[in-house]
């Protein structure tokens, strides 16, 4: 499914504040300050970055809208101690929907534990399995194939997840990991928020993986089983560098009932990808990227959907459904000097020949003080994937990024 972030392609766009939950911004504060004196007292650094982000988005043929959207982190990191590292962050979310409570989360609140034969992870946070910035078939954990994403943000796949984890090296080169994720326990909140129930052990995940080096290339294979949705998923990856860093991963699911051989086909998933930094100088430097998705079997024809009349204007809604076979991401990035860089990151859809552009520019003017301007552009017709005439085809964003 295809989704529009607001901000810079999403439609519901407003220049009204943002309302707080008394209870939620009392509680985001009090912990920050916990954090900020906590951090005093023990050997543990606090950062904080803020980001806003005023927009000058296109939402119709001659129809413009101003919006703000940002995001405040706030992170507390145990320092000092090789055996144990924790860390607890919160984020705040601005969006521009004066009816919309201001989103807090827990992106990461993690502690990672040596043991003298292994290390344990428990908390909330990232395992990466498989290789790929955009686009990994190997990342059956988070799944790091679709194309709704922020290319505004610096880490372009950040989702994490409650889960306990066992890591294990088994040489220099070669290691192996289990992973255990519950059931979101927020999952069985009703939407009226008036009946909650927990999960049931079945809706678990649990799987391995292992990697090792065979000459001068990772591998790595690695097994997930998916309580709730009760299939087997196993991925096998590849990376390694020939004039240039290179990796592919491959991934499929298989139903634990009732099994068939269409569903490896269907559910079969390739990723690939290139990357090279060449040093222009000194202080400059340029890096290529390309990574693909490829579903061999999946759509390979362009979709057309039926033409809607929403308020006597003809509007082509985007094909959600697409499975289509082959996305691109191809980046540029630009280091002029120390302070200066320009980048170029683009989703690509080459079924229906449409694409989404990002044009980023970002000068570091004081230290931790970032002024960031942003140019997105969709290309496409009316009903494919990417479209100027869809709400939020077209947006222009200056703004500041601080982190101290």
């Amino acid at each position: 499914m295809v989704k529009r972030k607001a901000g810079l392609t999403g439609s519901s766009i407003s220049t009204c504040p943002v309302k707080f939950h008394g209870g939620r911004s009392f509680l985001f504060i009090l912990t920050l300050s916990t954090m900020v004196l906590f951090s005093a007292y023990t050997e543990t650094s606090t950062s904080v970055d803020i980001m806003l982000l005023p927009s000058l988005i296109r939402v119709g043929e001659k129809d413009y809208s101003l919006s703000v959207t940002g995001t405040g982190e706030a992170s507390l990191k145990a320092e000092n101690n090789r055996n144990v590292r924790a860390e607890l962050a919160l984020k705040a979310i601005i969006l521009p929907n004066q009816d919309q409570p201001l989103p807090i989360t827990l992106p990461r609140a993690f502690i990672k534990v040596r043991f003298p034969h292994f290390r344990a992870t428990l908390g909330k946070t990232r395992v990466s399995w498989g290789d790929g910035s955009c686009f990994n078939a190997g990342d059956l954990l988070f799944g790091s194939t679709s194309i709704d994403t922020e290319l505004t943000e610096q880490v372009i796949r950040d989702e994490t997840a409650w889960l306990a984890s066992l890591y294990v090296p088994m040489g220099r080169f070669s290691f192996a990991e289990a992973v255990f994720i519950p059931p979101d326990p927020l999952a069985a909140i009703t939407d009226d928020k008036t009946a909650y129930s927990l999960p049931p052990i079945e809706h678990t995940q649990a799987g391995g993986r292992a990697v090792t080096k065979l000459f001068t290339i990772k591998t790595e294979g690695g097994y997930l089983y998916r309580g709730e949705e009760k299939t087997h998923n196993i991925y096998a990856a590849l990376q390694g560098h020939l004039l240039a860093d290179w990796n592919i991963s491959a991934s499929t699911s298989i139903p634990s009932q009732s099994p068939e051989g269409e569903d490896l086909k269907d559910s079969l998933l390739i990723s690939a990808g290139l990357f090279h930094l060449q040093r222009l100088g000194i202080d400059s430097q340029i890096s290529f990227r390309l990574e693909a998705l490829l579903r061999p079997w999946g759509t390979w024809e362009e979709i057309k959907n039926e033409v809607v009349i929403m308020d006597s204007t003809a509007v082509y809604p985007p094909p959600e459904g697409a499975n289509y076979a082959l996305f691109l991401y191809p980046e540029i990035t630009l280091g002029l000097s120390r302070s200066i860089n320009l980048s170029l990151r683009s989703l690509v859809s080459p079924v229906d020949l449409s694409a989404m552009f990002l044009l980023g520019n970002s000068w570091n003017m004081y230290q931790g003080f970032d002024i960031l301007t942003f140019i997105l552009l969709q290309a496409g017709e009316e009903n494919d994937i990417f479209s100027l005439e869809r709400p939020g085809g077209l947006a222009f964003s200056l703004g500041f990024r601080f982190k101290y």
